[in-house]
């Protein structure tokens, strides 16, 4: 693994306010940057798909989060999901 992943799962970035959709894409775009080359990073094209997928997320904090749930974690999905 790189050192630069390695870093960046040993220190992750604070989390974001959840309410501030500019704040959540800077947020994004950053934990992007770790996965990409040295030099192939296009943070432009980045930022651009990170914008996209806030505009289109009514709750940005729960969909950040709901792709962790482990198995045997708990289910708060509702009935009808």
């Amino acid at each position: 693994m790189a050192e630069r992943l390695k870093a960046a799962f040993a220190d992750p970035a604070p989390e974001p306010d959840w309410t501030d959709r500019d704040a959540v894409v800077d947020y994004l775009v950053d934990g992007e940057r770790a996965f990409a080359g040295p030099d192939s990073f296009d943070e432009a094209h980045v930022r651009e798909v990170a914008r996209r997928v806030v505009n289109r997320t009514v709750n940005l904090e729960s969909s950040a989060k709901n792709h962790w749930l482990v198995e045997g974690g708990e289910d708060t999905r509702p009935d009808w999901a």
